[in-house]
């Protein structure tokens, strides 16, 4: 989760995080048009910013318009399962780009890249370095011949 670093504070404020639970809060009461996916991806979301890691104490690449750093908080080692002869696991929350979902799988798996040049949509252009490359990750991992 990106977060927006201000100068008064590095994590968000009481009245956003109130605003975003209250959100996810009333999201969960129209379970009728919510997938059990949209279900997992809200307690994860609410799990991390409860329990996440922030990295706020480091310094990091991808940046805001304005030039400030683009913070994240983590969670490591979240599994989901889902079993599929319920549903297939796909978010209805928020619109699937699915041209641009495609085109990354395919820059992932089949190009093993790591350059975001070689990409048709430019959602990972914050997080690239002069060069284009998002470091050892994605598809240069899977490109490295062990």
């Amino acid at each position: 989760m990106l977060v927006r670093e201000t100068a008064s504070a590095a994590v968000p404020s009481v009245t956003e995080y109130r605003t975003e639970r209250r959100t996810t809060d009333s999201l969960r009461h129209r379970r009728k048009t919510m997938s059990r996916a949209d279900e997992i991806f809200i307690q994860n979301c609410r799990d991390i910013l409860d329990h996440g890691i922030w990295d706020t104490d480091r310094e990091v690449r991808p940046r805001w318009e304005d030039g400030a750093p683009a913070h994240t908080v983590k969670k490591f080692g979240i599994v989901n399962r889902y079993d599929l002869s319920e549903e297939f696991p796909i978010l209805t929350l928020r619109r699937t780009y699915w041209k641009s979902a495609i085109d990354e799988l395919l820059w992932i798996w089949q190009a093993k890249s790591n350059n975001v040049h070689d990409l048709r949509t430019r959602v990972w252009d914050a997080w690239a370095d002069e060069n284009g490359s998002i470091g050892k990750a994605y598809g240069y991992q899977l490109g490295v011949k062990h």
